[in-house]
């Protein structure tokens, strides 16, 4: 593929190619080198590769340049999973709970069953927040769709 891109640097399959397999690597700022040629190079990319780069840029910790590219993703998109669901967990680990409950209540909302870490951060809101009786709900809901998962009967548990 590097030898394609060589050749042909904007050429889309390879630079999605070697964006796949850097994330699937955890080479973060390679992958991150990518996405951006890739979305330079596709008219079309859209929300979906502004959502992977958000992605990216958080998980190499840019914080910032996360929030402003999930920013930019929901302008085109407000209903993005992907960006969604991230810009709750960033906001979380930055304990503006608020904000984050906002962005992880649309994705229990609309996308219930995509993913269990959704109830447990909801949880977490919610107590933060001064709310044990919608974190007892979230909680509860969360069980629901994933009945099996043990963070959720843990929580469950808890007064």
């Amino acid at each position: 593929m590097q030898s394609i891109l060589a050749r042909e640097p904007e050429n889309l399959r390879a630079l999605q190619s070697l964006a796949k397999l850097d994330v699937d690597f955890s080479r973060w700022p390679e992958a991150e080198d990518l996405q951006r040629r890739l979305i330079a190079a596709d008219r079309r990319a859209g929300a979906a590769a502004a959502a992977e780069l958000a992605e990216i840029l958080f998980r190499e910790d840019k914080l910032d340049e996360a929030y402003r590219a999930m920013q930019d993703c929901l302008g085109e998109d407000p209903y993005n999973y992907q960006t969604q669901l991230n810009l709750g967990e960033l906001l979380a680990t930055q304990k503006k709970w608020r904000e984050a409950r906002r962005h992880l209540e649309l994705v229990m909302r609309y996308y219930p069953d995509e993913d269990s870490g959704v109830y447990a951060l909801l949880f977490q809101a919610d107590h933060a927040l001064g709310d044990p009786t919608a974190a007892r709900k979230a909680v509860r809901f969360g069980l629901r769709m994933f009945p099996d998962n043990s963070e959720l009967q843990r929580l469950n548990l808890l007064p």
